[in-house]
């Protein structure tokens, strides 16, 4: 309901940003209010389409394509697995396991080894969250903030 909301106030705002522009327009020109017709079929062809949205499409359906990547992606042989795709894969895991660290660890190695030190340090953190004792995680927080710091400890 709330993104309901939300875009009943985006459509609202942008039709009072049309009715502004609208209304310069026609006072800057006195001979503009011609031309007010064409301004008007292409904003309530804007609503049509708008309406027609809400009407026939899914606009709360946020995670769908999401989905179907991740859908795709089980498909695939992990070995064939881009970084990018190992990441998704590894956080959707963390999502699905709350409690389990193993996905945050592997994905904490995978982020330092590709260079991104503050998301490996993020991801060793939260499976510390999930499992204070995890001497895989400690051990990755550890060598995480060595490399980060260059070698200061």
């Amino acid at each position: 309901m709330s993104g309901m909301i939300v875009l009943a106030a985006g459509a609202a705002f942008a039709a009072l940003a049309s009715w502004w522009g609208m209304r310069a327009f026609v006072r800057a020109a006195p001979g503009a209010v011609a031309a007010r017709g064409p301004l008007l079929v292409a904003g309530a062809g804007a609503l049509a389409a708008l309406g027609l949205y809400l009407l026939l499409g899914e606009p709360f359906l946020g995670g769908a394509a999401y989905a179907d990547r991740m859908a795709a992606l089980r498909e695939k042989a992990p070995e064939s697995f881009t970084v990018e795709e190992a990441v998704a894969v590894l956080e959707a895991a963390a999502k699905q396991r709350p409690r389990d660290p193993r996905p945050l660890i592997l994905l904490g190695d995978l982020e330092a080894r590709i260079g991104r030190p503050e998301r490996a340090l993020t991801a060793f953190q939260e499976a510390l969250r999930r499992a204070p004792r995890s001497a895989e995680a400690m051990i990755g927080v550890g060598r995480v903030l060595v490399a980060r710091d260059r070698g200061e400890v």
